[in-house]
């Protein structure tokens, strides 16, 4: 979120959109605000500028207002909504992966080299872990997405 009457507010998303690039999870969940769009008085930063970081970022863009209750509910909804999406996709990615082993092939010296992840498991706190068999036990050097 920024301040659309606070030019220094909107210079500073570069550093806070890097900050959680390097400390969230990589699926965050992220939006950008520009906050007191009623303000048009003492408006320094344009929609237009606020609409390009959004898309530069990938990520949805909104102006609101708190004081005036503009585009609040849009928000959070939006939010929630990227959320619910999200755990469908994760759930959806787990359910195809229980029943079917997944194959990561790595290349070593020229001799492909399988690790196989056997079970994905969901434990009683909601978390899951894997067992890993690796078929043949060479030094690893570099994935090679192209074997079989």
């Amino acid at each position: 979120m920024y301040d659309v009457t606070n030019m220094d507010s909107f210079n500073h998303l570069s550093y806070w959109f890097r900050n959680v690039e390097e400390n969230a999870s990589p699926d965050v969940v992220k939006v950008l605000v520009g906050n007191k769009c009623d303000s048009t008085n003492l408006r320094v930063v344009d929609q237009d500028q606020g609409r390009k970081v959004a898309e530069s970022c990938d990520v949805p863009f909104f102006e609101c207002s708190c004081k005036e209750d503009v585009n609040i509910d849009e928000i959070f909804l939006t939010v929630a909504r990227m959320i619910r999406e999200q755990r469908e996709r994760r759930k959806s990615i787990l359910n195809s992966s229980k029943n079917s082993p997944t194959h990561y092939f790595f290349k070593d010296a020229g001799t492909p080299t399988s690790l196989k992840i056997l079970e994905l498991n969901s434990s009683k706190n909601g978390r899951t872990s894997n067992s890993y068999e690796q078929v043949r036990p060479p030094t690893l050097k570099v994935l090679d997405p192209q074997l079989p």
